[in-house]
């Protein structure tokens, strides 16, 4: 969770902190994620992937979208959870 919150971006781990990020992400159910689609301006991509996940049992899919930017020579995602 550590490294993955490391990916967001500066304003996002400033608004908010590991602790609250791992109350609201919670990997243990996820199967697969497949990246589907991705479009980029010069400093911003736009990511769809394909999550394979389970809950209680059932196997689920359902798309997930995420915006990555450019800024200070490395990319960040904005973090909208």
């Amino acid at each position: 969770m550590e490294k993955a919150y490391g990916f967001i971006s500066p304003a996002g781990r400033i608004s908010m902190s590991l602790e609250v990020y791992r109350g609201r992400v919670n990997p243990q159910y996820w199967r697969k994620i497949k990246v589907k689609e991705v479009s980029c301006k010069p400093d911003v991509c736009e990511v769809v992937m394909d999550l394979d996940y389970s809950f209680e049992g059932i196997a689920l899919k359902t798309l997930v979208n995420e915006t990555w930017i450019f800024d200070s020579g490395k990319w960040w995602i904005v973090y909208k959870g």
